[in-house]
């Protein structure tokens, strides 16, 4: 039963970050307000600046439980090569996978989460990218493809909606506005 205190601590400082992470959002969105924005305008304004809220919990409640150990903040949040093939080949989406949105940050992938984010989300880049799209799981290869290059090779079985299936490219570029988007062969 010594594991009960645990749970209720972590429990509380998710509880107390997420309560002061909602009132920074809330201060933020009122500043705008004063600045003219629309209710809706400044409340989705101060979302985009503050970033992908659940990086900013993960890293967050990493940094303060590690410290409470006494410990060295040690990233727990494994990236790209933390998941290597069976058989110890490398993989091809090394630790250094820059972020190709902001090229200063790297991706990382929270425990437990189906995407990659940049780690300088508090700077401001919003880069993700989703390790499960149109039901289809794509490989760490493919990841990689992507974010260095900005467009996979032909990806067989997505599932349309209509749950079809389908192939095709993945794009994600600046012109993309940073978004994962399909691409069809050309008949």
């Amino acid at each position: 039963m010594n594991w009960i205190p645990n749970v209720l601590r972590r429990r509380k400082l998710y509880d107390d970050l997420s309560e002061e992470i909602r009132l920074h959002l809330e201060e933020r969105a009122e500043q705008l307000k004063g600045e003219g924005m629309s209710p809706k305008e400044a409340e989705q304004a101060a979302r985009r600046a503050f970033g992908n809220r659940t990086l900013v919990e993960e890293h967050t409640l990493d940094k303060q439980l590690n410290s409470e150990l006494g410990q060295l903040h040690i990233e727990r949040q494994p990236d790209l090569a933390s998941h290597r093939p069976a058989g110890g080949a490398t993989s091809a989406a090394e630790p250094g996978l820059i972020c190709p949105k902001c090229k200063k940050g790297h991706l990382r992938r929270p425990n437990g989460k189906d995407f990659f984010g940049c780690d300088q989300y508090r700077d401001g880049c919003t880069f993700s990218v989703n390790v499960v799209i149109a039901k289809k799981k794509l490989t760490d290869k493919q990841i990689e493809t992507l974010v260095t290059k900005g467009k996979t090779g032909i990806i067989k079985g997505f599932t349309s909606k209509q749950d079809k299936p389908f192939d095709a490219f993945l794009v994600c570029t600046e012109a993309t506005e940073w978004r994962t988007k399909f691409e069809f062969e050309s008949k």
